[in-house]
């Protein structure tokens, strides 16, 4: 399965899983032995706790960095920009 949008790698992606719920995680690289398949680590560690409440066999505690995984391009639902702060004008000093 293709797909048209480009994913980056480094990048952060919201993602749905086989167990139910969505997580956010960063793309590391694609995957060689399959197209449409890339490596991710998890980003939250709610989104651990989220995945045992689901069934997930996860550990309490586990880093979510060390929690490497497989997505594929249908699962990725949209990609996640980071929140950036600006500079209000009407504010009194």
């Amino acid at each position: 399965m293709t797909t048209t949008r480009k994913i980056i790698p480094g990048a952060v992606y919201m993602m749905k899983t086989f167990a139910g719920p969505d997580v956010k995680g960063r793309i590391l690289h694609p995957a060689k032995h399959c197209e449409g398949a890339y490596f991710y680590v998890m980003l939250n560690p709610h989104d651990i706790e989220k995945l045992i409440k689901h069934g997930v066999p996860y550990s309490k505690g586990v880093d979510p960095q060390k929690c490497e995984g497989i997505v594929y391009d249908f699962q990725i639902i949209k990609r996640v920009y980071s929140k950036r702060k600006r500079k209000r004008k009407d504010v009194k000093k």
